[in-house]
Parts: C-alpha cells; structure tokens; sequence
C-alpha cells in the first residue's frame, strides 16, 4: 500500500513573463513519421486534426539560465501540408523555414543580413535532426493562462542577445497584449483610413492580386477601445488557425477560431453582435467560403467581412462583392500579413 496522506500537494509553477529573453536549448520530440532525410527517421509528428495533412516538428525548449532555469516550454513548426500558394507551396513551411532560419542565426552567432559563405554554410544542415541541441536566445510568449510558447529566436543584431548570451539579466518586454493592458486611459489613437472601398468602387486588396489598396499606417497594436475587438477566424487548416489565433492574440484582439464553417455560422447565429469582423477561407472540404459570408451578411448585415484565398481570381471577386464581403484577402506568405489587413479593417469600420 502506498500512502499519500500527510504530503504536500504540488504547487503550479509561476508562469514565465510574457516577453521573457533567455538562453534555451533546443529539442526535437519525435512523432514517428520519416523525413526526407536518413536522420530524420522517425522524427517528424502528423496533426492531430481529423482529415488534416499537417507534418509538423515537435520541439521542446528548456531554459539553461535564471530563475526560470530548467523550465520547458514548446511550439510545433509545419514542414508540409495545410494550404498552399500559387507555387503549391505549403504557407506553414515557408513560415517555419523563416522561424528556423533565426534559430540557426541565433545559435551560431550570425547576422542575418550575413550572405558570406561562412554564414550560409551555417544555415545549411543535413535534416531536422541536426536543430537538436542548438542553443540560442529565445524570446517566450506567456499568454494570459499562463501558457508559454517559442515567440522568437533573438539574433545578434538585437542587444538581448549579447547579454543573455553573457548571463546577464534582460528585462522582459512583453507583447502588445500585455502593453495594451498598462495604456493611458482615454489614449485614442491617430485616425486611419478605411481597408476597403464601397461596393461601387470594388474590393481594397491585399497582396499581389488586382490594384493595391492606398496604403494605410499599420499600428503596433490595436487601438484603445472600451473592450476588446472579437475576430472570427475560420480555416480548415487548423495550422494555419492556431498561427493567425496567436498573433491577433498577441496584438490584443479577442480571437475565436474554427476548422468547421458550420460550427462558425452556428456561434455567429447564437451572438452575432459579440464579433467584429469575420475573415473566412475561401476553400474549405464541401464548403465554400462565399456561402458563409452570404450567412454572416442575412445573421447580421453591419458586420464587416472579409474572404481570405492563395488563389485570387476576378470571378472570386465578383462573387464575394456579390454577398456583400467587404475585403478580399490574398493569403500572404507571412500571415503577419493578414494580421494588418484585419487590423486596417477593423480601424476602418470603427464609429468616429
């Protein structure tokens, strides 16, 4: 018999500051599916998500220095699957490759605006297996819960990375979410112009396709507002969702994301004036994102909605503009991206 009685539960460890710079070690979990690679054997992860063609990177980060010395931490990176650009490219592994290419610069020292041979030989590696136990500086990302995930790789060209990599102590700086919680109350900020134009002048665009919208100043965060902005983001890619989910998070939007269109339409329906703009896929298995803006628009007409596709086209346009979408999105390489063009948007339809 074992007895329990007479011992101290455990206690929850004190989250990580948001905005936290420390020096961390780099792991990979393996998943069990084969990469490319021979090295690679074993080391990739599939999505969880029913129907999902995701291949990700499990990695696991543990802090070396300071208070928060041996804490873990995680993030998974895309490496194939989910949606695709016009060149058939995953956008999750375009992403992750510019969040390996930091780790690299940050583990070896080097400068990214560094393109001598020395420098791309450092970038070079023979699979996913050799990210195992790089050391770099790492900036963390603590959401609200307490949640904390890899929210950068810090290089040398940013000063956090010679004193970490020195022991020294960093203060952190935290994401826009937490600032915003700290503004001067009454703050307003400067007016912006609307994201997109009225219906008899076509869509305001984002991206390479049809005329560029006028170009309108992109805040570091959202505006001061008595409560905060609620997104709906729906994508059947759930990569793709939990991307864009933490950097509006990040940004200070309240964000509800879906995979299901059906499962959208049906929280719209049940509190359609809790959403201040709905942005939706355009290309979903057995849906198409103009039928739900055509729902959104009949549950509530004043919401602004916008239609997101890689695939940007005149008869899209058309008939998106025909169920009343006010913006159409042309899915950017870097979903940083679509997080200005929502924030345009939002900016835009708020009352003066």
């Amino acid at each position: 018999m074992l007895d329990f009685n007479g011992v101290d539960p455990a206690k929850p460890n004190e989250p990580i500051p948001d905005g936290t710079f420390a020096k961390v070690i780099m792991t990979i979990r393996p998943g069990g599916l084969d990469g490319d690679s021979p090295i690679d054997r074993g080391l990739l992860t599939a999505s969880r998500a029913e129907g999902s063609d995701v291949i990700q990177l499990d990695c696991e980060f543990t802090i070396l220095e300071g208070p928060f010395a041996r804490r873990k931490f995680w993030r998974r990176f895309v490496v194939s699957g989910g949606k695709v650009d016009e060149q058939g490219v995953s956008i999750g592994w375009k992403i992750t490759k510019s969040a390996l290419r930091s780790i690299l610069d940050s583990a070896h020292g080097l400068d990214p605006k560094d393109e001598s041979p020395a420098a791309q030989a450092k970038r070079r590696i023979n699979g996913f297996y050799d990210l195992n136990n790089l050391l770099f500086v790492a900036k963390i990302a603590t959401d609200e819960e307490g949640r904390s995930e890899l929210d950068a790789a810090i290089t040398r060209e940013r000063p956090e990375w010679a004193k970490v990599m020195a022991g020294e102590f960093v203060p952190p700086k935290p994401g826009a979410r937490r600032k915003a919680a700290g503004q001067r109350p009454g703050a307003t900020p400067a007016p912006q112009p609307p994201a997109w134009q009225s219906a008899s002048s076509g869509f305001g665009h984002s991206g390479p396709q049809g005329q560029p919208a006028p170009a309108a100043p992109v805040l570091a965060s959202p505006p001061a507002s008595a409560r905060q902005h609620h997104v709906m983001y729906v994508d059947d890619d759930q990569a793709l969702v939990f991307l864009v989910q933490r950097l509006l998070r990040r940004r200070g939007y309240e964000v509800s994301g879906y995979t299901d269109p059906h499962e959208a339409t049906a929280a719209l329906r049940a509190a359609p004036q809790a959403y201040d703009l709905l942005v939706t896929d355009y290309n979903m298995p057995g849906f198409c994102g103009v039928d739900l803006v055509r729902e959104a628009r009949l549950i509530r007409p004043d919401l602004p909605v916008a239609l997101a596709s890689g695939y940007v086209t005149a008869e899209i346009e058309q008939a998106a503009l025909a169920e009343g979408a006010q913006a159409l999105i042309h899915k950017p390489n870097d979903v940083e991206e679509l997080c200005a063009t929502v924030q345009r948007l939002i900016v835009g339809h708020d009352p003066a």
